[in-house]
């Protein structure tokens, strides 16, 4: 468990990220390009994880999945709020 806590730490120091609230709004503001531009979107994900920055493989499906992922978890939310 330490091990990901420094993992997320480091990644979190790179991006410049200091206060508790901005991964929140990070978060927004990544799912706003998500549904802007999802292949631009999916790509900058995928870099922290290939060697190759031009590599498209999968791209499509990756983005796809966390637009339908984020979906479901809205319509969880809004249903369970009545």
């Amino acid at each position: 468990m330490l091990a990901l806590v420094c993992l997320v730490q480091a990644k979190r120091a790179k991006r410049g990220v200091s206060s508790p609230d901005e991964p929140m709004y990070s978060a927004i503001d990544s799912v706003e390009d998500l549904f802007t531009d999802p292949l631009k979107w999916a790509q900058r994900w995928l870099m922290e994880f290939r060697d190759d920055r031009g590599d498209n493989f999968m791209i499509v499906v990756f983005a796809d999945h966390w637009q339908r992922h984020f979906n479901a978890v809205k319509h969880a939310i809004e249903s369970t709020q009545t």
